[in-house]
């Protein structure tokens, strides 16, 4: 699952411009699933809450060499939106929890 702290990370650096960001692809859970999973062999490794009732964020990965990845809103209404893809996707362990001053 994604961490709350996660969820900002994520959406400031698609607001940065990453450059396999695109124009959202919308269309039913079932369409955009079956794109991510038989066409591009993508599975979803990961999800969290963006807002509650309203919004699922999920996060697909695809096999090596090319270890694709897509970043999917889910509504609650069932329009589902592959917002960002990629490639070279890795997993990380747990990422370093910066130190509050005292």
């Amino acid at each position: 699952m994604i961490r709350a702290a996660t969820i900002p990370l994520i959406l400031l650096l698609l607001l940065a411009g990453i450059k396999e960001a695109h124009p959202a692809l919308c269309s039913t859970k079932a369409a955009v699933f079956k794109i991510l999973m038989l066409d591009h062999k993508e599975k979803p490794v990961s999800h969290g809450i963006i807002a509650k009732g309203a919004a699922v964020l999920l996060t697909f990965v695809g096999p090596p060499p090319k270890n694709t990845w897509s970043i999917v809103t889910l509504a609650a209404n069932g329009q589902a939106c592959i917002i960002a893809t990629g490639h070279g996707y890795q997993r990380d362990g747990p990422l370093p929890v910066a130190e509050v001053p005292t």
